[in-house]
């Protein structure tokens, strides 16, 4: 529930008056009204449709913004009895991300995009960057056939974050790819990773 600005307040004083009523009344008297929909309620009180909701939320009006209290129990009985053995059976899941892959809503697992500069792909069927994967740490965790700890880093040899290649790619800890983020940028590559090596293993805590 959101925070009631002056500006609502102020507009549910002039709607009161216009009504001569309470808002309750006036939400509690609009539920049944179906001919009525809420986007077209909500402009006739000059208020967007997420403020509608809120008032049935705020003002604790069971219908449209808070319920099925509009609905008749015919209605609903109908509904729920046409869901019964279609809505998640595994045909019908099947159908609608087939259908979803040919309009592009869905990707392909596998499919890559490139974001922050890395270059990312989906290994997980879904919707969203939860599905996907940065390509260097998949590689890698294929090329060891295990999972990567979250402490585990890749890094790239040439400095290039695209060249995703697996001799280009190499398994650091998060301290020692610290150190060699930072040493990299003014020493010979060579010779700074020998002395990560070197000072991660005197010096454990050393970048946490």
């Amino acid at each position: 529930m959101r925070y009631m600005t002056e500006q609502h307040k102020r507009r549910i004083a002039i709607l009161e008056r216009r009504y001569g009523k309470p808002i309750k009344t006036i939400l509690e008297e609009h539920v049944p009204n179906i001919k009525v929909t809420n986007a077209e309620f909500a402009k006739q009180l000059g208020i967007s449709g997420a403020s509608l909701t809120d008032w049935f939320l705020r003002y604790k009006v069971k219908g449209r913004g808070s319920g099925n209290g509009f609905r008749t129990p015919e209605h609903i009985a109908k509904v729920r009895k046409a869901a019964i053995g279609s809505v998640h059976t595994i045909e019908h899941i099947e159908k609608v991300r087939q259908a979803n892959l040919k309009t592009g809503f869905w990707k392909q697992l596998g499919h890559a995009h490139e974001r922050k500069g890395y270059r990312w792909i989906k290994t997980r069927h879904g919707g969203g960057n939860n599905c996907y994967e940065a390509e260097h740490r998949v590689i890698m965790s294929r090329h060891l056939n295990r999972t990567l700890l979250s402490t585990e880093h890749v890094h790239h040899l040439d400095g290039d974050t695209l060249n995703n290649k697996l001799e280009n790619l190499y398994l650091v800890s998060k301290n020692e790819h610290w150190l060699l983020n930072r040493l990299l940028r003014c020493i010979d590559k060579d010779f700074a990773e020998a002395i990560v090596k070197t000072l991660t293993q005197r010096f454990p805590n050393l970048g946490r």
